[in-house]
């Protein structure tokens, strides 16, 4: 790494690249010539301010070496000058980076909050709640008695969005900050899925689909809120995608190193080349496409993510509990594994 601190700034006074020390910020102030000594907080630099095109370059070294040699000094920052046009494409592109994981952030965020509205609309609209504007607490509290059994399953939609609001903003601070805290303890990973389970009962009903889900006592080693958001992007792709009127079935199978979770469905059939690339972000299979369900291919992307967080896994293969020449459903057997304290790496 080069001794040499430096400071590079666009036309417009914008940041392309800075390393200079927080401690040390004000000595751009005293920076005014090409390749000159002076002495900053009692101690002695080389510093040079340069304008190359479209770009102005501070920059300084406390490198002894340096300090003798001004030729020396000067040659190692032509190089870094001479990368700047390299360095500017890196920034653009990081910076589309970044803005492609905020937009996937707000779009979620926007789509969960357009749904929690059509629900509440749906159940009380707008018109009626603006005719009883003086009365609102006790015109909802008719409408609730008046149809309990709708209010309740309203409430549960939006209970689930919650939770699926608190998963964006966890993704978001799991995967893309630059140090997550992580916090890996023993888990009894029945109860961790339960907990997340109870938010999709009303849409398992919905699509007549019946949960049989094993009891177990294994523990894994994991991040439980890491955790929770995977096993939530996983049983809402399973919901999305599995055949109504059939069963889910889930158990847990305790090995030596590790607690696999095996979710066994009849769901959208998965092509023998497709089993990987479901895991890749933006990808959708050719039957969901061809079935109006493709999404943007981004929650078996993150289930993948999280569960490499914690040092874990999630592969699909084919069972053969469903009729193999039908061209839309197959038998499709998703395994999460979870390892174990002692084997946790």
């Amino acid at each position: 790494m080069t001794s040499i601190k430096y400071l590079i700034l666009d036309n417009q006074e914008n940041i392309i690249l800075s390393t200079i020390e927080e401690n040390k910020k004000d000595i751009i102030c005293f920076i005014e010539e090409e390749n000159k000594l002076i002495n900053f907080q009692d101690h002695e630099y080389r510093v040079s301010k340069i304008f190359n095109g479209n770009v102005k370059v501070y920059a300084y070294t406390t490198d002894k070496k340096l300090i003798r040699s001004s030729r020396s000094f000067k040659t190692q920052l032509n190089i870094i000058i001479n990368f700047i046009d390299n360095l500017k494409y890196f920034k653009v592109e990081v910076e589309k980076e970044v803005y492609r994981h905020v937009n996937i952030l707000i779009h979620n965020l926007i789509t969960i909050n357009a749904h929690d509205m059509q629900e509440m609309f749906n159940f009380i609209s707008q018109s009626d709640l603006s005719n009883n504007t003086k009365r609102a607490k006790k015109f909802i509290e008719e409408k609730i008695i008046e149809n309990p059994t709708k209010a309740s399953s309203v409430f549960l939609k939006l209970m689930k969005s919650n939770i699926e609001t608190k998963t964006e903003f966890s993704v978001f601070s799991k995967l893309y900050e630059d140090n997550p805290i992580l916090n890996y303890k023993n888990y009894n990973i029945h109860d961790v899925l339960l907990n997340i389970m109870y938010n999709f009962f009303s849409e398992l009903t919905d699509k007549n689909v019946e949960l049989d889900i094993k009891s177990s006592s294994s523990k894994a080693y994991f991040d439980y809120e890491s955790i929770q958001v995977a096993l939530f992007h996983m049983i809402d792709n399973t919901i999305k995608y599995i055949k109504n009127d059939t069963t889910l079935n889930i158990e847990f199978i305790d090995l030596i190193n590790q607690v696999d979770i095996i979710f066994n469905m009849i769901s959208l059939k998965v092509q023998d080349d497709e089993k990987e690339k479901i895991f890749i972000e933006g990808f959708s299979t050719k039957i969901a496409k061809k079935n109006g369900k493709a999404g943007k291919g981004i929650g078996m992307s993150r289930v993948k993510q999280i569960l490499a967080l914690n040092n874990g896994d999630i592969s699909l293969s084919e069972g053969n509990k469903f009729n193999s020449i039908d061209t839309k459903y197959s038998n499709n057997i998703f395994k999460i594994s979870l390892k174990k304290e002692n084997c946790f790496i």
